[in-house]
């Protein structure tokens, strides 16, 4: 039973070895598509990173608590991650079981730039189309995230008459400093949300805000800090402020090295501090080298694809079109098998030895584990197998059109 024991131990450190290869592949891959990061983000980045500081073990909060502190508090600030439809799912949830009907309720968003606000309402009161909508905010070359992404959270605050408002600051008319208006454009939302509270307290009502705001900018020592000073020197005394991280890479690693990262998706990190952890640090990346290839998935795409069956369904898909544009018969994919990061340590074991250790030459076991290892897309016709990297349409394309090649030639 100890053997038993050591030896689930060590698949398991193996396994998580082998996702942080994949995780860091991607990470560079993600650089290498976006660029050098500059020194004034890196900075910026830094400070907001000391949120994360734990010394001593982690400890979770229930959703129970969580959603009570967001219902006490005046700001709620909610980290998004522009790419990940994960993150604006997770922002709608919180939305949803914290406003009361009985409370004057208000969504914060950064896409949409301050001065257009009017637009914004237009939208709302379907006043306006969306393509009018997008047009008069230049949504494309201004934002660019998947649109998918937000709509549930525009059909939601629509459907409940909940206000948007836009809290990012107005590049065109007071020019864009480049990554040094981090800064400035936190003390912007921070001036917007006090302004709301100093309107609407003269009118007798206190509204509660969520807002979504770009992960970076809700650490502490930013948008939290500039409502602090802003709120207080114009209203005497300072709002009260939540925020909520998701999805914090080096919280999950910790969690898995701990074999908790099943057990925990809410962490209290300190006093109005929270992170919920719902997907793996690897999805996240995915999501933004899909958005860096030029691949935009439908929404919920990501989440679908997560699973093998999906996948087969949507090379299947790509091969077929391929062939039927080449004029080749159509290719039999009953016994393709398809491996992702999910689950890319049982590619390693099947490579390594499965059924028959004699399978694979020790070039060819080097190669999988190489193409494995840095997130690389594989086919491996000895098996069947192919294995996604990055689920991205591209990769998918490409690996549909290897395996039409192999079934054609068998080359």
């Amino acid at each position: 039973m100890y053997t038993t024991l050591v030896d689930s131990v060590n698949a398991r450190q193996k396994a998580l070895g082998l996702q942080k290869k994949i995780f860091n592949s991607l990470k560079a891959e993600a650089n290498q598509l976006l660029g050098k990061m500059p020194d004034t983000i890196r900075k910026y980045e830094k400070e907001s990173q000391k949120d994360f500081r734990t010394s001593s073990r982690i400890c979770n909060a229930t959703k129970h608590q969580l959603i009570q502190e967001v219902q006490t508090t005046d700001v709620t600030f909610i980290a998004d991650f522009h790419t990940f439809d994960q993150a604006q799912r997770t922002a709608l949830r919180i939305i949803r079981e914290s406003v009361q009907t009985d409370q004057h309720w208000l969504i914060g968003l950064e896409m949409v730039p301050s001065q257009f606000q009017k637009k914004l309402d237009d939208f709302q009161e379907e006043k306006i189309s969306l393509e009018e909508f997008h047009e008069a905010i230049s949504y494309p070359t201004v934002w660019g995230f998947p649109w998918q992404n937000y709509a549930p959270i525009f059909e939601w605050s629509r459907e409940n008459q909940i206000r948007i408002i836009a809290l990012n600051r107005p590049s065109p008319l007071f020019g864009s400093t480049g990554e040094s208006d981090l800064d400035q454009r936190d003390q912007w939302a921070a001036g917007i949300i006090t302004d709301l509270f100093h309107d609407s307290i003269h009118k007798g009502i206190r509204p509660k805000i969520i807002a979504l705001y770009g992960g970076l900018h809700v650490g502490t020592r930013h948008l939290p800090q500039q409502l602090h000073k802003i709120s207080k020197s114009l209203l005497k005394k300072s709002l009260s402020w939540t925020t909520i991280h998701q999805n914090q890479d080096r919280l999950y690693w910790k969690l898995a090295q701990e074999n908790r990262e099943l057990d925990i998706d809410i962490v209290k990190l300190k006093k109005n501090v929270y992170c919920i952890l719902s997907s793996t640090p690897w999805a996240k990346l995915q999501s933004l080298v899909t958005w860096a290839e030029g691949s935009h998935p439908e929404a919920g795409e990501m989440d679908r694809i997560d699973n093998d069956l999906d996948y087969l369904f949507l090379i299947q898909t790509y091969g077929n079109t391929l062939a039927k544009f080449l004029g080749l018969p159509l290719p039999n994919y009953e016994e393709m098998n398809i491996y992702s990061i999910t689950n890319a340590d049982q590619l390693e074991i099947i490579a390594n030895s499965g059924t028959n250790p004699s399978l694979f030459t020790s070039i060819e076991r080097k190669l999988i584990h190489y193409h494995i290892q840095f997130n690389l897309r594989i086919y491996i016709p000895k098996i069947k197998a192919a294995y996604l990297g990055s689920p991205s349409q591209n990769g998918i394309a490409e690996l549909s059109a290897i395996y039409i090649l192999k079934s054609m030639t068998g080359c």
